[in-house]
């Protein structure tokens, strides 16, 4: 798509917040995505401000926080790797209490007969074996430092009650970021792994992973030549909208090292082999880290922001324009970002996208800042569509409730194929908003989805409206019926942003215009409940789901009205003639009494309490740890 020359470009990125945070995600699901770095958290309070504390704090010392819903309970957890040479080293885990806390659940992580990674910078979730429970990835660069390459590893899931190690690498290369991408559309997640200190990197095609059998490094038979380099922290997108996932490479090169390069997926015709594209005008700089991927101007291609390590000269972490065709610009000048902390001065090497603000445009955190999106001042008449996806009983088996894996594609006419996918922790230790940031370009008209789930399913929505972001959970087996409607107010007006549920299944949001549509539901009977901040919940009961068949609700939801004021406290009466007793007055009704008596006898009137939020409840299932038989790991 032709762009906007940057010459005239109204305004830049601005700094919003000062923030060390690399992840995005949205911990206590009310739609705005709130950020991490390791044991803080900056809660995101929905109007442009966040909320700082640090209630993770056995994950101050790990390399970085990756987030997602580990137990299926539909809220995010945080989970990090303190690496073995920082003492104690191993998986540290805090459980979301449903957004009203957190636990330490590091024990759910059975004890390994083996010494933890030693040098390490990456991990991130996936689903291996295919089972609908989030195991876990770690890469280890050297044991000990500037010693041997070290094992990386996969701790397997137990339903989410516990994990156990139970595979190592079978080849041990100095391994830096991680980054998960089903390339091959099979239905297996495989994996992308940096390593470093000219070590080829791994593609660990998935061919039906058990917990101990089934991954393959096939990089060399897909053509996936990386040098081999100084890889770092590579990032998985669709750069040419042609809905097939490309790799681009981020190596660190020294004078007459291997540089990065864009590897392009050739698709199933190709037997998903790869070709080399180079550059394709990123500069290569020699610290060059980590890469993170969004459509920042939402022009419908994808482009790319490239950090770079501490310790060398005034090289800067740069922001790169998808221009079409295999082609990139530097626009970090003319986007604000072109003074950013040199590497020199040793920057952060982490970035990440996500929309703080909701606007559609999404943000960035770097250089240890949050930098506001100009969006529509710059790209005025530019659309978008956010998919937020939702995982549970698929056709083919349990999808993960966070749909890491998952990939949605959207056919623009004039743009191509678009694809994304939901992924944890990508690069060295980076992580995006876990909801899919689509940019149209000019397309304002209704889009179809096509999304395929991570067991193999695909489930196509159609007729989804642009500039807004959309829920879309994953089909039940067998026969199915629907359930949408509108939630308004007494006056007559649309409540957005209401969440709305049925029994047992995950909530949605209310649109701007109040509607809402549920996730299938097998046929039967349910109660579905609307609640809204500032109003009292309302809760249809016996409402008859039938097999392929819609049924309409209408909402209407009451106020919660003031408390009304009233009186507290103990004093005493003026003094009665001929009577020394103190007694204890009954408060009477001050309604029209005089003021400066009710003031004189130390009536305290209290304050109005904060604004009122009605929720379902929810109920906290326990679990057991079982025994396991780890794997021994062989030096």
């Amino acid at each position: 798509m032709a762009a906007l020359s940057p010459t005239l470009w109204a305004a830049g990125f601005l700094p919003v917040l000062d923030t060390g945070a690399h992840a995005w995600g949205d911990f206590n699901n009310d739609g705005w995505p709130d950020l991490f770095d390791r044991s803080a958290v900056w809660t995101n309070n929905g109007d442009g401000t966040f909320t700082h504390s640090r209630p993770l704090e056995d994950l101050a010392r790990v390399s970085n926080v990756t987030l997602a819903d580990y137990n299926n309970d539909g809220f995010i957890d945080a989970y990090g790797y303190k690496a073995g040479e920082d003492g104690e080293g191993g998986p540290r885990l805090y459980t979301n209490l449903q957004g009203n806390g957190w636990r330490d659940d590091s024990a759910r992580f059975l004890a390994p007969t083996v010494t933890p990674a030693w040098v390490h910078r990456a991990t991130t979730w996936g689903d291996f074996n295919g089972d609908g429970f989030l195991d876990v990835y770690v890469s280890a660069w050297c044991e000990p430092w500037l010693g041997p390459p070290d094992d990386d590893l996969i701790y397997s899931s137990d339903r989410g009650r516990s994990f156990a190690h139970t595979w190592t690498s079978p080849t041990d290369h100095n391994g830096r970021g991680v980054s998960t991408v089903d390339f091959d559309r099979d239905g297996d997640l495989d994996l992308y792994v940096s390593n470093y200190w000219l070590t080829p990197n791994f593609l660990w095609r998935n061919d039906g992973f058990d917990g101990r059998n089934g991954l393959h490094d096939a990089a060399g038979g897909h053509d996936l030549d990386d040098g081999p380099g100084h890889s770092i922290g590579s990032a998985v997108g669709d750069f040419n909208n042609d809905g097939e996932f490309d790799i681009f490479i981020s190596n660190f090169a020294h004078p007459g090292n291997p540089g990065s390069r864009f590897m392009q997926n050739l698709g199933a015709g190709r037997d998903y082999r790869f070709i080399d594209r180079g550059l394709a005008g990123i500069i290569q700089q020699e610290p060059n880290s980590s890469a993170a991927a969004a459509d920042f101007d939402n022009d419908g291609d994808l482009d790319l922001f490239v950090t770079v390590e501490g310790g060398y000269s005034g090289e800067r972490a740069k922001l790169y324009r998808n221009e079409g065709n295999w082609n990139f610009s530097d626009v970090s000048g003319p986007c604000g970002l072109g003074d950013l902390t040199p590497s020199q001065e040793h920057p952060s090497p982490k970035a990440a996208w996500g929309d703080y603000d909701g606007d559609g445009f999404p943000d960035l955190l770097a250089d240890n800042k949050l930098w506001r999106n100009p969006g529509a001042a710059n790209w005025p008449g530019r659309h978008y569509l956010k998919v937020h996806l939702v995982g549970g009983r698929g056709p083919n088996g349990l999808v993960n409730r966070s749909a890491i894996g998952a990939q949605v594609r959207i056919a623009v006419a004039g743009l191509g194929i678009l694809a994304r996918q939901v992924e944890a922790n990508t690069g060295q230790g980076m992580q995006n908003d876990l909801t899919l940031h689509f940019g149209l370009g000019s397309h304002a008209g209704p889009v179809d989805l096509e999304i395929f789930w991570p067991d193999g399913s695909v489930q196509t929505v159609s007729n989804v409206a642009v500039d807004r972001r959309v829920t879309v959970t994953v089909v039940p087996p067998g026969p199915a019926g629907t359930v949408e409607g509108v939630v308004r107010n007494q006056e007559g007006a649309p409540v957005p942003d209401a969440l709305v549920a049925a029994t047992d299944a995950a909530p949605v949001s209310s649109q701007p215009d109040g509607t809402f549509t549920l996730p299938p539901l097998e046929p039967g009977t349910y109660a579905v409940t609307a609640s809204a901040e500032g109003f009292l919940p309302q809760t249809v009961s016996g409402v008859e789901v039938l097999d392929g068949q819609t049924t309409n609700l209408e909402f209407t939801l009451a106020r919660i009205p003031p408390p009304k004021p009233t009186t507290s406290g103990d004093f005493r009466p003026p003094p009665v003639a001929g009577d020394r007793q103190r007694r204890r007055a009954r408060l009477p009704d001050h309604r029209g009494c005089d003021r400066r008596l009710v003031g004189s006898i130390g009536i305290r009137t209290p304050r109005l309490g904060p604004r009122h939020h009605a929720s379902p409840a929810r109920s906290h299932p326990g679990v057991e740890l079982p025994a396991c038989n780890p794997v021994r790991r062989h030096r």
